[in-house]
C-alpha cells in the first residue's frame, strides 16, 4: 500500500539525515579525512534521496555536495554553514510528503545560502 512505502521511504531519509547530522558532529575543517566523511555522508544521502524520489532532499543534499565540491577538502569550510545546512535538512526530512510546497522551499533556501556563501568565498556561480 502506497502509504506504507512512503513511510518507509521517509523513515529511510530520516536515518540517512541522521546519519549525516553525526557525522558533521566531529567535522574538524582542519582535517581532510574528517571533510571526506561528511561528503561521503552528503553522497550517500543524495543516493537515498534519488532511490525514494524525494526531489527536494536530492535537492537539499546536492547543494550540500556542491558547497563541499568547492572548497574541496580544506579548512575553508565553514563548520557552522555546514551545520546549519545539515539542521534544514533535518527539518525538511521532518516534514511530511503533503507539505511539498514547503520542504521545497527549505531546499530552495539551502541553494541560496550556498549561492551566497560560494560568492563570499570568491567562488561565483558554480
Amino acid at each position: 500500500e502506497p502509504a506504507a512505502e512512503a513511510d518507509i521511504q521517509a523513515e529511510i531519509a530520516r536515518a540517512r539525515v541522521a546519519a549525516l547530522e553525526t557525522t558533521v558532529r566531529t567535522l574538524d575543517p582542519a582535517n581532510p579525512r574528517s571533510v571526506r566523511e561528511v561528503f561521503k555522508a552528503v553522497q550517500d544521502l543524495i543516493e537515498v534521496a534519488k532511490q525514494i524520489g524525494d526531489t527536494s532532499l536530492d535537492l537539499g543534499a546536492k547543494e550540500m555536495a556542491r558547497y563541499f565540491q568547492a572548497h574541496g577538502a580544506t579548512d575553508r569550510i565553514d563548520a557552522e554553514v555546514v551545520r546549519t545546512h545539515v539542521a534544514a535538512l533535518h527539518q525538511l526530512v521532518h516534514l511530511p510528503a503533503a507539505l511539498g510546497q514547503e520542504r521545497q522551499r527549505v531546499a530552495l533556501s539551502l541553494k541560496r545560502m550556498v549561492d551566497k556563501k560560494l560568492r563570499q568565498a570568491g567562488y561565483g556561480a558554480i
